[in-house]
């Protein structure tokens, strides 16, 4: 603060928000891909309206830092921002409200849904030219309704695997490295000798793919400068077949408490690492510092297995790599106590938003974590049942409706098996019950939530453990099933089922 000869506080005028969220390269060059940039550049031309392009290639290729350095580099170009967006759990209303609160500083009134939170960020955008990248997009219907509409100054880069686009833009293969810029990619990371030595190797392994270039290489490049010419042993390792396939050259390079910070990153959901959240993970389990957490973070980031940012990322094969590691004798304990931290967090999280699903900065925190259930112990024994159903509800509630079914799927099948005694709540499993069905609705596959729904109706029929119903539950029953009934052209079927829940609370 400044202070003015009077004693007055002087306040500076406000600056104008820093609208990106794109990381550095840090120290890593970028090779190769330069007349790719150029054609993109050239197809998202006109910024008086929007445009969309597609990067299509196999995984590991280098599809998503091609669209980040296209951001870097063109960054002049798009006063309204550049923002890169998870898309491939169907995440991209999450990012967007995020991105308007954090970013962009939208006053968002309470009322309004993280959808909608969504909506309003996109079309804020359209006041002056800006480019969204939605990254690893799964299909095209899950990206459709986050596109800029008709004559939006918004440029759009997509990335998928995906071979086919049947929406008529254009898409671009963006190809492995050939071996010659392999080889020079090796050289900008590990320098000329090590390239001139090991390189050939290296490129003819890595197939072209940067994702296994690139530790590699600057594994090489750390034990050059730890080892001088005595580099044979620790370049043997990391260039067999085996350490090609699995990243295992460039994981044993890493010293133990690295390997663990690896292991506690890979947990969550590899596209979006919260530092602060793996910092308190690591120092809640094992006990680490801030600075302990930063020193062997560096280890991770020297070697490009984690990408900086301002969340971390891990590529996700080398995070299928680590999940498929069995961790040493040394780390396993440790490991287990960062699994236990890391399920208390996420049920906190989920029952915070599950009763306010309109907080976008907590809906983006639970997306940190990994929703899949078998990432959570023995079919998710690191969760209760009754807490999995606080993480199923909560992703529920932000649009995550695959992750979610699960998680109740899980729940249906321990209200099915009764109490140690064998007996059943009717009402708990109709519940279950019906939020599986709900899952499968929202999902639009009608034909699948029937029979759920009908199971959960039934149950609810039959009431509590004292045979008591609960009008309410039943009738949210009924009627979202014959939603369900109606989209399957069961009309009749439906008014029956909507007439019963108007009789249960008229």
């Amino acid at each position: 603060m400044l202070i003015a000869a009077s004693g007055r506080a002087l306040h500076p005028p406000d600056l104008p928000r820093f609208r990106s969220n794109i990381p550095t390269r840090r120290n890593l060059p970028f090779v190769g891909r330069n007349d790719l940039l150029e054609e993109i550049r050239s197809d998202l031309g006109d910024l008086s309206q929007e445009a969309i392009v597609v990067l299509h290639g196999q995984p590991g290729v280098g599809k998503s830092e091609l669209a980040r350095e296209f951001a870097r580099l063109n960054r002049d170009r798009y006063p309204g921002g550049t923002f890169f967006i998870e898309a491939g759990r169907r995440a991209v209303m999450v990012d967007l409200a995020w991105i308007g609160q954090t970013i962009l500083g939208l006053e968002m009134p309470p009322s309004l849904s993280l959808e909608d939170q969504g909506l309003r960020t996109l079309l804020t955008l359209g006041a002056v030219p800006s480019l969204l990248i939605y990254d690893n997009v799964p299909a095209e219907d899950a990206i459709f309704p986050w596109l800029p509409p008709a004559g939006m100054p918004c440029h759009v880069l997509i990335t998928t695997v995906l071979d086919r686009w049947d929406a008529g833009w254009r898409v671009f293969t963006v190809e492995p490295l050939s071996p010659k810029i392999s080889v020079g990619l090796i050289e900008a990371i590990a320098g000329h000798k090590v390239a001139a030595r090991y390189g050939a190797r290296l490129a003819e392994l890595a197939g072209g793919l940067p994702v296994q270039i690139v530790p590699a290489a600057a594994t090489l490049a750390y034990e050059a400068r730890r080892r001088g010419d005595r580099l044979d042993a620790a370049a043997a390792l990391t260039l067999t077949q085996e350490a090609q396939e699995s990243f295992l050259g460039v994981y044993q390079q890493l010293e133990l408490p690295a390997r663990l910070l690896l292991h506690a990153a890979a947990r969550l959901n590899p596209q979006r690492i919260v530092r602060e959240e793996l910092q308190y993970h690591l120092t809640e389990a094992v006990g680490w510092n801030a600075g302990e957490f930063q020193h062997w973070l560096d280890a991770c980031l020297d070697l490009h297995v984690l990408q900086d940012g301002v969340e971390l990322r891990m590529h996700q094969l080398f995070a299928a790599f680590i999940i498929g590691k069995p961790a040493s004798d040394e780390i396993a304990a440790s490991i287990k106590q960062v699994v236990q931290v890391q399920a208390r967090r996420m049920i906190e999280i989920s029952r915070e938003l599950a009763a306010d699903p309109r907080l976008a900065d907590l809906a983006a925190k639970l997306m940190a974590f990994s929703p899949d259930l078998e990432r959570w112990g023995d079919r998710g024994t690191a969760i209760s049942i009754i807490d999995g159903e606080t993480v199923g509800q909560a992703l529920l509630e932000i649009g995550q409706f695959e992750a979610a079914r699960p998680w109740f799927e899980r729940a249906v099948a321990a209200a099915e098996k009764g109490d140690v005694h064998g007996r059943v709540n009717p009402e708990s499993l109709g519940s279950s019950l019906h939020q599986v069905g709900d899952c499968l609705s929202r999902l639009g596959q009608f034909e699948a939530a029937r029979p759920w729904f009908e199971r959960a109706v039934a149950a609810a029929e039959k009431g509590d453990v004292h045979g008591r119903v609960n009008p309410e539950s039943l009738g949210i029953s009924l009627n979202v099933g014959a939603h369900c009934l109606r989209q399957l052209g069961c009309h009749e079927e439906a008014t029956a089922w909507e007439a019963r829940a108007f009789e249960l609370n008229p």
